[in-house]
């Protein structure tokens, strides 16, 4: 499974299951499935349609480069070609974000992604620190994929402060919801169990139809038994 397919998954606490035995869930491969890495934009439709309809690289050999760079991102899933070009001249996506072009706007948003995906997590961070935040597409996945790649260099800290701001940059049912979520895991991470209730009620009450409504039920009635994800058995 690549990075950019890990979602959150329900948990099911079974008799003598690792999660019953409070197993760390900072260690090991799986370290972070709960919270997960987006990767490809969650808005995958809407940030195709804003590509196209609204930043659209104002020449036809810009929009050739971006198609190539993309189709390694997104076709081949092959993050080191499209971050550094091909043996056959197509440029990277980190030539085209230094474009002063529209599209180099969207050049760093995807070279964030293939930074994150390729394990590249500083340099994620701050390129996607440069993507526009005033944007409601770009800049709230922009914003949370910081988080998440603050998450990767084991530092909830940093990456609570970013999906704090991702959730509160525009309200939708989307990217509001999900944001929400990763923020009241990292409190629960940093022992933070009050906060992460009032988040959880939060994400209950004003987005009832949210995917992640039930599971913020089920770790909301953890939480205020003092317990948590991390740890079942505290």
């Amino acid at each position: 499974m690549s990075e950019q397919e890990i979602e959150f998954e329900e948990i099911e606490v079974v008799e003598g299951s690792a999660l019953e035995q409070g197993e760390d869930f900072l260690k090991g491969p799986g370290k972070f499935i709960l919270i997960g890495i987006i990767g490809i934009a969650v808005l995958i439709g809407g940030y195709f349609a804003y590509k196209k309809f609204v930043v659209a690289p104002k020449d036809v050999k810009s929009v050739e480069a971006m198609y190539m760079a993309e189709h390694y991102l997104l076709d081949k899933e092959d993050y080191a070609t499209a971050i550094n070009g091909d043996a056959n001249g197509a440029k990277g996506l980190e030539s085209l974000a230094k474009s002063s072009y529209a599209g180099g706007e969207i050049a760093k948003y995807d070279l964030g992604i293939a930074y994150l995906n390729n394990g590249q997590y500083n340099e994620a961070i701050k390129v996607l620190k440069d993507v526009n935040f005033d944007d409601e597409i770009l800049g709230t996945q922009a914003l949370g994929m910081i988080g998440d790649a603050y998450l990767e260099i084991e530092d909830p800290k940093k990456a609570l402060d970013f999906y704090t701001k991702a959730y509160k940059n525009r309200d939708n049912t989307l990217t509001t919801p999900m944001y929400m979520m990763k923020a009241a895991q990292c409190m629960e991470l940093l022992d933070q169990s009050s906060d992460a209730v009032k988040v959880y009620e939060k994400l209950i009450a004003d987005y009832p139809f949210a995917k992640e409504k039930d599971n913020a039920e089920k770790y909301l009635a953890m939480a205020k038994q003092g317990k948590s994800i991390y740890n079942i058995a505290k």
